[in-house]
C-alpha cells in the first residue's frame, strides 16, 4: 500500500496535449516569403524589359504584355483563387500556386521568343494571384486574435517591402547575371515556397456553396478584354476596329457577369459589397492609386534605361526613391488612424500626392531623369 501510494505521488503529470490545429512554425516564413515574391514580380519585372527587348528583337505592345499579362492573370485570378482555396483546401491551392508560379518564371527565363514570354508571364500571374489569396486564407483559418492581427500587419508590411524593393534588387540581379538567370531565381524561390507550403495545416471553408464557374468565366474575360483594349489603343488607335470591338464587347460581359452575381446561390463578387459606399470607395481609391503608382513602376524603368541610358542597377536604384516611402507611409497611417485622425482625410492627402507627383513627372527628360524622379518622393 505504501509502495502503491507512493508511486501515485512520485509519477509526473503526463505533457499537457498539444492542440492539433497549431499551426506549424514555417506557415507564416513561407507564406511571407512568397508575398514578397509575387510583390517583387509585380515592380521589379519592369527593369527587366529593355534586356529582354533586346534579346528577343521586341518591342511595343509585345513587350509590354511581359508585365501586363502577369498583372491582368494577377488581378483576374485573385478572386477565383480565393474561392477555389475555400472549396478544396488552402494548402492544396497554395502548393499548386506556387508550382504554378515557378513555372511560369522558369519559362520566361527558357522561352526562346516574345509570345512564349508572354505566355509564360500569363501563367505566372495566375500562380502569384494563388499564393496571395490562399496565403492570407492561411493565416485567418490558422490564427486567432492578436496573432491573427500580426500575422496580417507583417502580410501588409511584406508586400510593401516587395513592392518597393522589387525594382532595386532585380536592376542589381539583371545587371549582375542576365534577366534570364534573375527569373532563373525566382524560379528557384519559388520551389522553395512550394516546398515549405506542404507544412502547412490545411483548411477549408464550411457551408460553401457551389462553385460559380459562369460568374469566374466572365470576370476573367471581361477584364482580358478591356485590358487588351487599354493597351493595343496607343499603338492601333483609339478608333481601331480591334480596340472598339474588344472594349465594347469587354463592357458588355461586364454587364452581363453583374446580372451573373445578382442570382447566383454563391457568387465571386458579392453584390452586397457594390452597394456598401465604403467598400466601393476604399476599391476605389485603390484603384486610383494602382494606376497612378504602379503605372509609374511598369514604364518608368525603361524609361530611365532607354532615354535616360542608366543601367538596370541604376534605373533600379533610381526606382528606390520612388518606392521606398512604401516601407514606412501606411504604418505612419495606421498610427495615425489609431490615434483617432479620421480615415477619410487621410485618403484624400494620399490621392492629392499621387496626382501632384504623377503631374510633377510630366516634367521628365532625360538630362535630369533621376532628380525628377527625386522630387515626388520626398
Amino acid at each position: 500500500m505504501a509502495n502503491s501510494t507512493d508511486s501515485t505521488t512520485t509519477d509526473p503529470p503526463p505533457p499537457p496535449p498539444v492542440p492539433a490545429d497549431r499551426p506549424s512554425r514555417l506557415t507564416l516564413p513561407v507564406i511571407l516569403v512568397g508575398v514578397v515574391l509575387v510583390a517583387m514580380s509585380i515592380s521589379g519585372t519592369a527593369v527587366a524589359l529593355p534586356s529582354i527587348g533586346r534579346d528577343l528583337d521586341a518591342s511595343g505592345s509585345p513587350l509590354n504584355w511581359v508585365v501586363a499579362g502577369y498583372n491582368l492573370t494577377f488581378a483576374a485570378m485573385t478572386l477565383i483563387a480565393g474561392s477555389t482555396a475555400d472549396r478544396i483546401g488552402r494548402r492544396r491551392v497554395f502548393v499548386l500556386s506556387s508550382l504554378v508560379f515557378t513555372a511560369g518564371f522558369l519559362g520566361t527565363a527558357l522561352s526562346p521568343t516574345i509570345v512564349v514570354t508572354d505566355i509564360a508571364r500569363v501563367v505566372s500571374g495566375a500562380g502569384g494571384a494563388g499564393i496571395m489569396a490562399a496565403g492570407g486564407a492561411i493565416l485567418a483559418a490558422g490564427y486567432d486574435g492578436a496573432a491573427r492581427n500580426r500575422a496580417f500587419a507583417l502580410m501588409g508590411t511584406m508586400a510593401g517591402v516587395g513592392i518597393a524593393i522589387g525594382p532595386t534588387l532585380s536592376g542589381l540581379l539583371i545587371s549582375a547575371t542576365g534577366w534570364r538567370e534573375g527569373f532563373a531565381v525566382f524560379a528557384g524561390v519559388g520551389l522553395l515556397v512550394a516546398s515549405g507550403g506542404t507544412r502547412a495545416r490545411e483548411s477549408r471553408a464550411t457551408g460553401v456553396g457551389r462553385t460559380d464557374w459562369a460568374g469566374s468565366v466572365l470576370f476573367v474575360a471581361a477584364l482580358t478584354l478591356l485590358m487588351f483594349a487599354l493597351l493595343e489603343a496607343p499603338a492601333l488607335g483609339w478608333a481601331h476596329p480591334v480596340v472598339l470591338f474588344t472594349g465594347i464587347a469587354g463592357l458588355a460581359v461586364l454587364v452581363v457577369f453583374g446580372v451573373v452575381q445578382r442570382r447566383s446561390a454563391a457568387p465571386v463578387l458579392a453584390p452586397a459589397l457594390l452597394a456598401d459606399r465604403g467598400f466601393m470607395g476604399w476599391s476605389l481609391a485603390t484603384l486610383t492609386t494602382s494606376i497612378g503608382f504602379l503605372g509609374v513602376l511598369v514604364f518608368l524603368p525603361t524609361y530611365l534605361q532607354s532615354a535616360a541610358d542608366l543601367s538596370p542597377a541604376a534605373a533600379g536604384m533610381a526606382m528606390l526613391l520612388l518606392t521606398a516611402p512604401v516601407l514606412f507611409m501606411p504604418m505612419a497611417a495606421v498610427a495615425l488612424v489609431n490615434k483617432g485622425v479620421p480615415a477619410r482625410p487621410l485618403i484624400l492627402v494620399a490621392l492629392l500626392l499621387v496626382v501632384a507627383g504623377n503631374l510633377w513627372l510630366m516634367t521628365l527628360g532625360a538630362d535630369d531623369a533621376v532628380r525628377t524622379v527625386a522630387a515626388p518622393s520626398c
